[in-house]
């Protein structure tokens, strides 16, 4: 059994990411070289030194049992950080790969996160990253935001819980384009101003820049309700969040209800209406440019009749596709039979119209898509995107549990009259309050606790 560790340990210091690593440390000069612990299957290697592994075997309590020691240098670098490796399956090839790279309670500064960017690089399968209390600091926070904007970098789970900085740049990991999916800054000292440059950084944009951000953990920091209309504004066109950690914070009832008129049904602001008229008509310019230029070659190869029109309805159905380009449509045409063209039968303006309106894209902007009228005013159906809500331990009263309540309520209500076939989501589903300036056991916290099960079970 015991050589079976050994050879495990010794396949454990190969692996490219530690070779990397502490040969990019030494090119850099950085003293004491790093130590390592690769964990894996249940299996512990800690490398204490480049040519120096110990190796440990986790019981079933948990605890580490050291089962051999193989030491080819006798001196361990004193203060030397110590980084863990997540593999995968011991026998394959995980262990030159990891999937999570940790380190907690050490500090780690710019040069040391200039390695481990140039080596992240290198391992497609470190998904994970955590440094926690690490006393990284702006300069840091700005380094890992470049190794995140980087094409090869396949980073999506970020952790700097207990990492505050006085320049408050944590907006930076937000920055649009980049591919990040989980975000937690809890204990960072993120003050209001901090807040705002996040929340601006996480509104709707188009194509590729669009926020991709699915869970955002800002537990323990210093939002106040100034900070939370920030978070309540970001809201109303986000819809890639799912969860969103406030607790521990300084939101009274105003700053939560900022945060509520984004999750139920809201009247668009004059700014808002603007831009929903500025979206909607650069989509008329551009379905007016395919007609003309889908009419002009109707009138150069043939006349669009019914069988052309059943054609290109029978090539979207089998490719499974919502829109066609001119190109697609010209092809159809020239390549149609004579039985298929009605040279006879006029250009139909009418069947363009509608043909061109398929080709062009939608406008998934929230204020396009989710937007219905009532008595003139336009009003937007709110965020029914967002999942998981924690407010626990914050300044709010039963004023704003009666305000939830009529939320979750408007939500059910949106649910109901919403599309079937559309991709439908569910609200609120995980709610958490505790630790507020209220009873827990309540009435109005148990009525809201079953309207949120409710929800849970549509879910299903």
């Amino acid at each position: 059994m015991e050589d079976n560790y050994r050879t495990f340990s010794t396949a454990s210091i190969k692996p490219n990411f530690v070779n990397d690593f502490l040969q990019s440390c030494r090119d850099r000069n950085i003293l004491p070289l790093p130590q390592f612990q690769i964990i894996q299957a249940g299996e512990t290697v800690r490398i204490s030194s480049p040519k120096s592994i110990i190796t440990h075997k986790r019981d079933g309590d948990g605890s580490h049992k050291k089962l051999s020691e193989d030491r080819l240098e006798l001196s361990e670098s004193k203060g030397a950080i110590v980084f863990s490796l997540i593999c995968g399956n011991p026998g394959g090839q995980s262990a030159e790969n990891p999937t999570e790279f940790r380190c907690k309670g050490h500090e780690i500064n710019t040069f040391m996160l200039s390695v481990l960017s140039d080596c992240a690089k290198k391992i497609s399968a470190l998904t994970i990253l955590k440094l926690q209390g690490c006393s990284i600091n702006a300069d840091g926070i700005l380094k890992i935001s470049e190794m995140l904007a980087e094409a090869d970098c396949g980073v999506k789970d970020l952790n700097l819980d207990m990492n505050p900085n006085v320049e408050q740049n944590y907006y930076l990991l937000c920055t649009p384009g980049t591919r990040l999916l989980y975000l937690s800054l809890k204990l960072c000292g993120i003050n209001d101003n901090g807040i705002e440059k996040i929340a601006a950084n996480l509104i709707h944009r188009d194509g590729p820049n669009s926020p991709k951000l699915i869970a955002l953990n800002l537990g323990n920091n210093n939002i106040s309700e100034i900070g939370a209309n920030q978070i309540g504004r970001m809201l109303r066109t986000n819809r890639s969040l799912r969860s969103l950690t406030l607790t521990g914070n300084r939101i009274n009832d105003s700053g939560v209800a900022s945060i509520l008129e984004s999750l139920s049904t809201f009247t668009l602001t004059h700014s808002e209406v603007v831009e929903k008229r500025r979206r909607t008509i650069r989509r008329l310019k551009a379905c007016r440019e395919k007609m003309d230029n889908l009419s002009r070659v109707a009138l150069t190869q043939d006349r669009l009749g019914p069988a052309i029109k059943e054609r290109i309805r029978g090539v979207k159905k089998k490719r499974g596709l919502t829109v066609m380009t001119p190109s697609s449509i010209k092809q159809l045409i020239s390549t149609s039979s004579e039985s298929s063209v009605n040279r006879s039968m006029p250009c139909n303006l009418q069947s363009l119209g509608e043909l061109t309106d398929s080709m062009t894209p939608v406008d998934t902007h929230p204020l396009v898509r989710d937007i219905f009228s009532i008595e003139g005013a336009l009003m937007c159906s709110g965020n029914l995107k967002l999942q998981h809500l924690n407010l626990s331990f914050n300044k709010i009263t039963d004023k704003t549990l009666r305000r939830l309540i009529d939320c979750v309520k408007n939500q059910q209500l949106q649910m109901i009259k919403s599309d079937s076939s559309s991709n439908v989501s569910y609200g609120l589903q995980h709610l958490c309050v505790e630790g507020n300036e209220f009873d827990d056991a309540c009435n109005l916290v148990l009525q809201l606790k079953s309207l949120i099960r409710q929800n849970r079970r549509k879910s299903k």
